[in-house]
């Protein structure tokens, strides 16, 4: 990586994974016995851009909600007044066709795409996850799963009323999908986590009904490209 900075110096992305635990002076994260927090602010110091990966670079994602111990904080925070471009890519996983998406852009228009107040790309994060949902038609009929593996659930009903947070989540999921493009959670039959917005872990991690084993949920013919 020194000699990638060295070689490469303001022309070079880098891409960071994970949260950055800032407390006991970045002790809870080290390599080569140095703290990550040191680690990434030399490594940014000539970058291009930072471009923060998943929930946990985003703001800190599951090693900061109630309850840890690490400090632990988003990209974003950690480089604010460093002056560079600091582009987010949330998701619990990212989509990794977001990340293409956002490197070929700035490729093929030598500037980097419109992002929100949150540092997210329009594109992939400026539309609402729900319109574009495959069970809209069912939420729009007032069909909605009550049960794990109700009827409703079998037949691919709304996921609202078990706690699916697609009508408030910024995403592109429904489209892109994941793993080449062959399904994303609701199409296997799961609610969508909200995993785009900010604290998530804290704010929806009660949002879902727990009265049934998830042993029983079913997958829906044809959800998941085939899959039964």
């Amino acid at each position: 990586m020194a000699d990638t900075i060295a070689r490469y110096s303001r022309r070079y992305v880098l891409v960071v994974e994970g949260s950055v635990p800032t407390a006991a002076n970045g002790a809870f994260c080290c390599v080569g016995g140095k703290a990550f927090t040191q680690i990434l602010r030399e490594a940014a110091a000539d970058a291009l851009a930072v471009v923060g990966v998943g929930s946990c670079a985003f703001d800190g994602g599951l090693p900061a909600a109630e309850g840890g111990v690490t400090g632990a904080i988003g990209v974003r925070e950690f480089l604010a007044g460093s002056g560079k471009t600091i582009i987010t890519l949330p998701g619990c996983p990212m989509n990794v066709d977001n990340l293409t998406a956002t490197i070929v852009h700035y490729l093929t228009f030598a500037k980097w795409p419109e992002l929100d107040d949150l540092g997210r790309p329009e594109f992939a994060y400026g539309g609402c996850l729900h319109r574009s949902c495959e069970r809209r038609q069912h939420y729009q009929a007032g069909r909605f799963v009550l049960s794990w593996g109700d009827a409703g659930h079998q037949q691919g009903w709304c996921l609202l009323k078990m706690g699916c947070q697609g009508p408030g989540t910024p995403a592109n999921c429904a489209t892109v999908r994941f793993n080449s493009g062959t399904s994303w959670p609701v199409a296997a039959g799961a609610p969508c986590l909200g995993c785009t917005r900010p604290r998530f872990w804290d704010n929806l991690s009660n949002a879902f009904p727990t009265t049934a084993s998830p042993l029983a949920l079913h997958v829906v013919s044809g959800d998941t490209g085939g899959a039964r």
